[in-house]
């Protein structure tokens, strides 16, 4: 099956014209590129700011994650220091803290 283009090509190599049909339809082909173009910049666009928010969001991740072990490494500190205490109240709040490690 012959194409338009190869039609267009073999006009143009024998009879040195091109048929108006087909300058319609490079002028649709040309119409279909910039349609094509404008697409592809707003889908790259997209992605762009896809990328930039996975990234933020993975920052995020990060920060929250040394924020947890910060939190969790002071709790640690208060229990070894307090269950040296003998108070009874001090006991109930070493208790509480470790259930909040999930001890």
């Amino acid at each position: 099956m012959i194409t338009v283009i190869q039609e267009i090509e073999a006009n143009w190599e024998f009879e040195k014209c091109i048929k108006r049909e087909h300058v319609d339809y490079l002028i649709q082909q040309a119409e279909r590129v910039g349609e094509l173009e404008a697409k592809y910049s707003r889908l790259e666009e997209s992605l762009k700011k896809q990328t930039t928010n996975a990234f933020d969001g993975w920052e995020k991740v990060i920060e929250l994650e040394k924020e947890k072990e910060e939190y969790e490494q002071a709790l640690e500190f208060g229990i070894k220091y307090l269950q040296a205490s003998d108070i009874g109240q001090v006991q109930i709040v070493v208790q509480a803290m470790k259930e909040a490690l999930g001890e």
